[in-house]
């Protein structure tokens, strides 16, 4: 038997050693939530596993947890108090930073008592009424506008009475049906908007049928040549980018919410376009650092402007810096560049561990609604027997 046999026994198995005046002792496998070891001798037992004494030590910093006044336990993970308090304990919904005494708490959020304060004005809410509006928190005067300003809502803006069934929107203010009417089928505008054209209105299937023959960018007749893009008529010289005017007829271009862009445009208000040198670049084709995208030949140090790898590089006043520039920069700079990397590591992985954590409860509501249905079908083929 080697020390090996004894380090590599699993939670269940057991091992039968021989002393020499002949008595045998058994050896359970019970190993170390943290080395994956087989514990013989010491051991420290809590409710996430057990543990060789060395290694029960907080999952953040590595302190040794048997050295703290106190531990905290959360989804199989050990902490010294300080690291949970950080990590799982609970936050201000207001500044985001770990709560450490007195809490309000509001619609399962909480936050410190100095940061609870009204949804619009802001004012602090501490120890006054307040009312709940949409789960978010309003002080009495806020919230009286709220009311008054929702009740305004549902007036006809024509007539000022209340409006009930059916309604148009004009200019984004509610309106009784009876009040417009298409100009040219005279039928109300019931179940949506209506379209004003040339100063008149009409409902959306007259609307095509008087819009056939305008040039949509310059709302003219149309009398000889048209273009027909994004479901609409040109003319051929009206036809061009909605943002630099660059004419369209006869070239590639990309269409948004009905408007016609050109390529540069489209991908400049709607795509990905190199910080650099402002030309587009294509999915796949560039490198993506922070919100910054860059074409491979343009990812330079914002620094020295040297050519950089994309695994290799650091962000330094929201630009881009290579590693040697960047060990160049003071001290107490680059501690605090670091200081925001972890804090964001660590909240990416709390994040992860929180989607772990629902994802488990999730397929165990499942898994119990599956038993649940089995059951259900048992009972049904008994009941059917017995018929």
């Amino acid at each position: 038997m080697t020390e090996e046999q004894i380090n590599n026994l699993k939670k269940g198995e057991t091992l039968e050693v021989t002393q020499p005046d002949g008595t045998v002792i058994i050896i359970e496998g019970n190993p170390c939530v943290r080395c994956g070891k087989n514990i013989v001798g010491e051991i420290v037992e809590v409710d996430e596993g057990a543990f060789h004494p060395g290694c029960f030590t907080c999952s953040e910093c590595g302190c040794n947890l048997l050295e703290e006044e106190d531990y905290c336990e959360d989804d199989g993970e050990v902490f010294c108090s300080d690291c949970y308090k950080n990590l799982c304990g609970p936050r201000c919904y207001y500044c985001k930073q770990p709560i450490e005494d007195t809490a309000i708490e509001f619609n399962n959020r909480k936050y410190h008592p100095n940061h609870f304060g009204c949804f619009v004005c802001k004012a602090a809410l501490k120890g006054k009424s307040y009312k709940d509006i949409g789960g978010e928190p309003y002080c009495q005067d806020c919230a009286r506008k709220k009311v008054e300003q929702e009740k305004r809502k549902d007036l006809c803006f024509k007539c000022g009475e209340p409006i009930v069934g059916d309604y148009i929107i004009i200019n984004g203010m509610k309106c009784h049906p009876e009040h417009f009417k298409c100009a040219i089928c005279q039928s109300e505008f019931t179940g949506g908007s209506s379209i004003e054209y040339l100063g008149k209105r009409y409902c959306l299937a007259c609307y095509k049928k008087v819009s056939a023959s305008i040039c949509e960018k310059c709302k003219k007749p149309i009398s000889g040549r048209s273009v027909q893009a994004c479901g609409f008529m040109y003319h051929p010289e009206c036809l061009t980018c909605t943002e630099c005017d660059l004419p369209l007829t006869g070239v590639s271009f990309l269409e948004h919410d009905g408007k016609p862009y050109c390529n540069f445009h489209y991908y400049k208000l709607f795509g990905q376009v190199c910080e650099k040198c402002g030309k587009v670049v294509h999915s796949g084709e560039g490198v993506i650092v922070g919100d910054k995208t860059f074409h491979k030949e343009c990812f330079v140090c914002s620094q020295c402007n040297k050519l950089m790898d994309p695994k290799k590089t650091k962000i330094y006043e929201n630009n881009p810096i290579c590693v040697s520039c960047y060990n160049k920069l003071p001290g107490d700079v680059r501690y605090a560049i670091e200081e925001e990397e972890r804090e964001a590591k660590r909240v990416e992985e709390k994040r992860k561990k929180e989607q772990k954590k629902q994802q488990k409860e999730e397929a165990k509501a499942a898994k119990k609604k599956e038993k649940e249905i089995e059951a259900q079908l048992k009972k049904a083929k008994k009941a059917e027997k017995k018929k």
